[in-house]
């Protein structure tokens, strides 16, 4: 009887510290997707990317026109 019964309480305990983990974790990814800036690019980033693409396709047309 005394074995079933602590193994029975090490079993709560190995299965109460796992639902807290469970929650941790949800809990950690949670805060980190909604502080993720990574998918959201600013305005200014936006303008800068088109401004060399710009850039790059001059570019580009100089050297066709210069190799052609």
């Amino acid at each position: 009887m005394r074995t079933i019964a602590l193994a029975m309480a090490s079993r709560r305990r190995l299965v109460l510290s796992l639902a807290l983990l469970a929650l941790a974790t949800a809990a950690a990814l949670s805060l980190l997707a909604t502080r993720s800036q990574a998918g959201t690019p600013s305005t200014s980033e936006i303008s800068t990317l088109k401004a060399q693409l710009a850039d790059a396709q001059r570019d580009a047309r100089f050297w066709q026109q210069l190799t052609s």
